[in-house]
């Protein structure tokens, strides 16, 4: 048997040594965003960067992500990163800024440069693991379809891993420093689900509305039936929000009534049993306002997810893992953060925790949050994250072994 010489203490000097190399791989990713689904030069990236280190992988169909594993027997600890963009144009002076339309506006170039991070420390350490550590290369987040996906595709399968860590840069907790990390004591994101309404009344003469079927003053209706749903059938003390966040009908002209009307929007909650009673309620309400209008309406559900809730025992273990690299750089936070992480299928299916590194950077001494066209991270802790992933899938095939 191999002698496991790992240590907290070299475990951390190591990483922090690879800062420069994780550096490296964010730039190269950052200046290739891709979105959605399909990432051909994400992926082919990702993929030469594991072939060079000896790591046995493998690309899903279409460039739809890499599963990847190292270790020889033991317990198998998966170890999640997203890798796909935004369709947002760059407005920032980095010098590595994409110029192809897309944007890593959300620091999942971050989550990938951190996953070969931890690739190249366990391969070169693999015969001192008493485990197997699953690398999952994710798409298609940002749609919240990438992780459902990998899923289907037999991510957890094969081996079958017995905890999931992932991880999320940026400065979704503001009140903590840079450098900083965070865990959600239960839920740590909400549920998503977007919809799309269409209203089908019947077109006429802005003169004569006796003889149409407006649909815009139905939709009007649509709208403030649907946001009683939250102030009168969600019980008080469960957070849910439902917004409709678009709405067009009709040409640019003031005297015609048009055939339909369109809506979009969503609903996020903290609750699984909420989120189903808000989809089927949503519903009937769209159906039933339009039919007491002598309209149709149907809902239809685009994309979406469950909430994401860490598992008590393997966030406590993970808590233990990191507070003894960062002692006091560690936090328990009670309340979840209101955007939503399709991670939250993985977790569904195998316990898990999601650590947040508040990592938000600046321009001109501002900070701009995800999702903005400045958004930017503060590079020189990225190598944190990959420690605290390191040292928690260590414990955790320790402590199963």
């Amino acid at each position: 048997m191999v002698k496991n010489i790992l240590s907290d203490k070299n475990n951390l000097t190591e990483i922090k040594k690879m800062q420069p190399q994780l550096v490296t791989w964010f730039h190269a990713l950052h200046q290739i965003p891709e979105i959605e689904l399909s990432l051909p030069k994400t992926v082919a990236y990702v993929s030469a960067q594991l072939t060079a280190m000896g790591v046995k992988h493998q690309i899903l169909p279409n460039s739809t992500g890499i599963i990847a594993l190292i270790g020889k027997q033991g317990p198998v600890i998966a170890v999640r990163g997203d890798m796909d963009a935004l369709d947002i144009c760059e407005n920032t002076q980095l010098s590595f800024a994409s110029k192809n339309g897309h944007m890593h506006a959300c620091g999942h170039d971050s989550h990938a440069a951190i996953l070969l991070t931890i690739a190249k420390y366990l391969q070169a350490h693999e015969n001192e693991l008493k485990g197997r550590v699953k690398l999952l290369f994710q798409t298609a987040e940002e749609v919240l379809r990438g992780a459902k996906y990998m899923i289907e595709q037999g991510a957890l399968e094969n081996p079958k891993p017995i905890a999931i860590l992932a991880l999320h840069s940026g400065g979704f907790q503001q009140t903590y420093p840079t450098g900083h990390l965070t865990i959600a004591e239960s839920v740590g994101f909400y549920s998503s689900d977007s919809f799309e309404i269409t209203v089908k009344g019947k077109g006429g003469h802005a003169a004569s509305p006796q003889a149409a079927v407006d649909p815009i003053v139905i939709a009007a209706d649509i709208i403030e039936n649907l946001q009683q749903l939250i102030s009168r059938e969600v019980h008080p003390g469960i957070p849910a929000v439902l917004s409709v966040t678009h709405i067009h009908a009709g040409n640019e002209t003031y005297n015609v009534i048009p055939d339909e009307a369109f809506l979009m929007g969503g609903i996020r909650t903290t609750n699984a049993a909420t989120r189903q009673m808000l989809l089927k309620r949503a519903k009937e309400i769209c159906e039933k306002t339009a039919a007491v209008m002598r309209a149709e309406a149907t809902f239809k559900l685009t994309d979406g997810a469950p909430p994401l809730v860490n598992d008590k025992a393997v966030s406590e273990q993970v808590y233990a893992s990191i507070q003894k690299l960062f002692p006091q750089e560690v936090h328990w936070i009670k309340e979840p953060n209101n955007c939503s992480e399709d991670a939250a299928y993985f977790f569904e299916k195998v316990p898990g925790c999601y650590i947040s590194l508040c990592s938000l950077g600046q321009e001109n001494k501002v900070f701009y949050p995800h999702h903005n066209a400045k958004f930017r991270l503060e590079e020189d802790v990225l190598w944190k994250g990959a420690a605290a992933l390191v040292q928690a899938a260590l414990d955790l095939m320790e402590s199963n072994s």
